[in-house]
């Protein structure tokens, strides 16, 4: 296990939007994350959910990096935000992007603290500005999701023989 780096002053964001949001931590399975007592009740760690189902239904927005959850969180037509603080260093020396973020991200593309802030304060603008971008994305990447995969799984397997909607 590694300890999580905060790529933001998890501080600053607590002070800035604790009144409005509360910010949701979940981290690569592969760090452990101690949030400082300042936050408590306005950053919530849920690293520790087996399954991020849950989480992403609760979520009125998502802060994402290069993460392959965007294309489960698209699903939803809500709002995203892709904090790429170590976009050099991941593209060139890491594992790479599925796609160039800045082109087809469904959501702003930023790389300061000051920048994501700046995104994060108005949500209902971030949803209108992003809308046909997600919904380009959605229809992309997301075609053949229509809610019902453990169903379609069934009849594929097993026919028609019990009705699994």
């Amino acid at each position: 296990m590694r300890k999580f780096e905060f790529p933001f002053d998890v501080d600053a964001f607590a002070d800035r939007f604790g009144d409005r949001f509360t910010l949701l931590i979940r981290t690569h399975y592969l760090n452990n994350v101690t949030l400082p007592p300042s936050v408590a009740g306005r950053v919530v760690s849920v690293s520790e959910e087996p399954d991020i189902t849950p989480v992403l239904l609760l979520a009125d927005a998502m802060i994402t990096d290069y993460s392959s959850v965007m294309f489960d969180y698209a699903l939803l037509q809500r709002p995203m935000v892709f904090f790429t603080y170590d976009w050099e260093e991941y593209v060139n020396n890491s594992r790479g992007t599925y796609f160039d973020l800045s082109e087809q991200a469904p959501g702003p593309v930023v790389r300061t603290a000051e920048e994501l802030f700046d995104v994060l304060t108005d949500l209902d603008a971030l949803a209108s500005d992003q809308e046909g971008r997600l919904k380009e994305f959605v229809t992309q990447y997301g075609e053949y999701d229509r809610g019902d995969a453990a169903a379609q799984i069934v009849d594929r397997f097993f026919g028609n023989r019990g009705d699994a909607r």
